[in-house]
């Protein structure tokens, strides 16, 4: 899923968020290039990280803790 597909999905998501939660490491998608330009491809994984970290973040918690509670909710 590119990153276009992404933001169309989840509502009110911006792409510096996204990279800022990729730089962090709680997110990894696929990296490749496609002329000059560098693209990602993002996993059905990655997406559901994504938009579970975005509805904690929404809700005013900070992105390490989004993060944590993320992981306690997919590995239930």
């Amino acid at each position: 899923m590119s990153t276009g597909e992404v933001l169309n999905k989840i509502q009110n998501l911006t792409k510096d968020l996204l990279y800022y939660w990729e730089a962090r490491g709680y997110i990894h998608p696929r990296k490749y290039q496609r002329g000059r330009v560098d693209k990602r491809d993002y996993s059905d994984k990655d997406f559901q990280v994504i938009a579970t970290m975005f509805k904690y973040y929404e809700k005013g918690f900070p992105p390490k803790r989004c993060y944590q509670k993320t992981i306690e909710e997919l590995h239930r």
